[in-house]
């Protein structure tokens, strides 16, 4: 394990101009010196581990019985820390939480929120019957911000086609943006297929990897501003016609009120998933009275009701 370590260091050194140190409970050491020794000539995917990131311990270290979904984590930022960990490297379906990856790549790629883009027959690609839509307009003009409402709050499938489109020039050249993104963060577990999250057998991720994309997703704060809203309108704008009101609520038991995080607890952003093959997934980004942040992920819950009860037995392991 030392001459592993070692290895990879010099390794690291050589590519990012700096030693990084990887603790022995780091699973990902050996994943990260396949991928050197398969493209030494490639960093792409070295800046993930090259930040100061919480490292998984050793299976068995939580008592799995604690939580019980099959996938869940508790992330400190502050501390660096993992306060809790389930099947945390394992494949889950991440359904609608698939949106916080296209979110990121319409703010790394969009300069101006409020320049308006037009919806086109792309919003119904790949689409089937009873998907979860916002209801945007074929034809109407929406900013690119109400779009990213229209994303996160009602978890329109068809907003996350038009983001797509208009970011990557077809859907399917965005899916390789996402999953090249992913490969940069350091997403060894994630594999995307479509940018909404409609179910295929190969289009995965890993309660790490979210964490991953979390901790990426907290230096933006329109991420925050748009995911952790209760309700929103928007307006399409249609030439020739008056403009059209689309009114948004969430669906998240935290942000509607019914649900309320431990004292001390704040959410700052937030987006829930489901399918059946899923079942009931929430991430979310949240503050102490402190400053203090945390990242917390539950996948494949059985139902609305265990989701939130089981979020808020994760969320009680801050400052324990």
């Amino acid at each position: 394990m030392c001459l592993l370590i070692c290895f990879i260091l010099v390794l690291c050194a050589a590519a990012c101009g700096k030693q990084i140190e990887l603790k022995e409970t780091d699973f990902y050491s050996q994943d990260i010196l396949n991928e050197l020794r398969e493209a030494p000539g490639q960093d792409g995917r070295l800046p993930g581990f090259a930040e100061d990131l919480c490292v998984l311990p050793k299976e068995g270290f939580f008592d799995e019985n604690l939580i019980e979904a099959p996938y869940a984590g508790l992330f400190s930022e502050t501390g660096k820390e993992v306060l809790y960990a389930k099947a945390a490297e394992e494949h889950l379906y991440p359904a609608s939480m698939t949106k916080c990856m296209t979110a990121l790549l319409v703010l790394e790629n969009v300069d101006d929120l409020e320049e308006e883009v037009p919806v086109g027959a792309e919003l119904r690609e790949g689409l089937v019957d009873g998907s979860s839509l916002a209801g945007l307009i074929e034809g109407a003009y929406y900013t690119w911000r109400e779009l990213l409402y229209a994303l996160l709050i009602p978890s329109g499938n068809d907003a996350a086609n038009t983001l797509a489109y208009h970011i990557g020039g077809s859907i399917s050249a965005f899916v390789d943006m996402m999953n090249k993104k992913a490969k940069e963060l350091g997403m060894l577990n994630t594999h995307f297929v479509n940018p909404h999250g409609l179910f295929d057998e190969n289009h995965y991720t890993s309660v790490y990897d979210l964490y991953l994309l979390l901790n990426k997703l907290k230096d933006y704060p329109e991420f925050h501003e748009c995911s952790a809203k209760m309700s929103v309108s928007i307006s399409a704008t249609i030439p020739g016609q008056e403009p059209v009101v689309h009114d948004f609520t969430s669906g998240n038991s935290y942000l509607r009120g019914y649900t309320l995080p431990p004292e001390g607890l704040h959410i700052t952003a937030a987006k829930t998933g489901y399918t059946a093959t899923a079942g009931r997934c929430l991430l979310l980004i949240v503050m102490d009275d402190e400053g203090n942040r945390y990242f917390a992920i539950i996948a494949k819950a059985a139902s609305y009701d265990a989701l939130y009860q089981q979020m808020n037995a994760l969320l009680s392991f801050i400052g324990q």
